[in-house]
């Protein structure tokens, strides 16, 4: 997806364009979400993403701009608890920063 091979050229800057995520800048200060895909800033610049959750799973996947580094994971979970969700968010995003950076 990040290298245009999917998208036109005009369908990728559309995907691209970013609002803030107002109720996730405490769990990522910078989280910027569009078209079904958020930037999610890291120590290495960023990457894009799509989380996917309901109860009893919850799929992850991240790309860098450069469409070099890309992975996606799949978790068993126990059933959704919204109030863990923000600590949950977080030890995923540290792994996907970790996969994602090197």
């Amino acid at each position: 997806m990040a290298r245009g091979q999917l998208l036109r050229p005009g369908q990728m800057a559309e995907l691209h364009q970013t609002v803030l995520a107002e109720s996730l800048q405490d769990i990522r200060p910078g989280i910027a979400y569009g078209l079904g895909i958020m930037w999610i800033p890291n120590r290495c610049g960023g990457y894009w993403a799509h989380f996917g959750d309901m109860p009893g799973m919850s799929t992850l996947d991240a790309v860098t701009p450069d469409g070099h580094r890309s992975t996606v994971f799949y978790l068993a979970t126990v059933l959704a608890d919204p109030d863990r969700a923000p600590a949950i968010m977080q030890r995923e995003l540290a792994l996907l920063d970790d996969l994602t950076c090197g």
